[in-house]
């Protein structure tokens, strides 16, 4: 079975399901045209699948993608009306460190702190009925990934270069919580980091939302729609 799809913009192949919000065509990006980058859309069969018929029920909802995508913002809404517990990865870093994100990488590098996260995500896939939103690297490491798809239904939220980069200039959480990650900055980061980490967020995604022009609220209630059917069908 392949990955679920909630789309604005985009055309979704024959091959994968898609739930359609707004049906209109999809102008280049200025992220396209200045730096290559252009979005694909899920193929084939995904290595994470939605659980067949007969699968355990899922008991944790992993929110998965780049950062500025409404991980955390998304998550808590949907662990409210799941009533489950709802954990921010990079919330239990900073918890466990007495450091902020951004000290972190300063202090040991990011070899550092992806031990760290690495650490806190085999922690919190310990706990049952929770949601989860994990840092925008989190898929990096090998054993992360085969973490995620054995341990959640897994969700990633995506969105247009553009939209993330005004999300995170917007985001006063941003200077203390998102160091750069490369010596681009800007767009230009953020096209380039795409294009390493899409396949990666797709290897393990179960269900795909697109968050361009959604709210919160919205992209909520369409995992919680996808979610509570995947369950009933297993």
């Amino acid at each position: 079975m392949g990955v679920v799809a909630l789309m604005v913009n985009s055309t979704v192949p024959d091959s994968v399901p898609a739930f359609t919000g707004m049906d209109m065509d999809k102008p280049s990006t200025a992220s396209e045209a200045s730096s290559g980058y252009q979005r694909r859309e899920p193929s084939g069969t995904p290595t994470g699948v939605v659980a067949p018929s007969g699968a355990p029920r899922a008991s944790r909802l992993v929110l998965v993608g780049y950062r500025g995508t409404g991980k955390s913002t998304v998550g808590r809404m949907v662990a409210e009306k799941l009533g489950w517990t709802f954990v921010d990865c990079d919330e239990e870093i900073e918890k466990s460190s007495g450091r902020s994100i951004a000290e972190i990488f300063a202090q040991e590098g990011e070899s550092g702190f992806r031990e760290r996260e690495a650490a806190v995500l085999q922690r919190v896939c310990q706990n049952k009925h929770s949601v989860i939103a994990t840092g925008g690297g989190v898929v990096l490491r090998e054993d992360n990934r085969r973490l995620l798809r054995q341990e959640g239904w897994v969700v990633w939220l995506r969105a247009e270069p553009e939209t993330i980069l005004q999300r995170l200039q917007q985001d006063p959480t941003t200077p203390g919580r998102r160091p750069a990650l490369t010596t681009q900055g800007g767009l230009m980061e953020i096209c380039t980091l795409l294009v390493q980490r899409d396949p990666l967020y797709a290897a393990v995604a179960d269900w795909v939302v697109d968050t361009d022009q959604r709210t919160p609220a919205v992209v909520a209630a369409a995992i919680l729609a996808a979610f509570v059917d995947q369950q009933r069908s297993v």
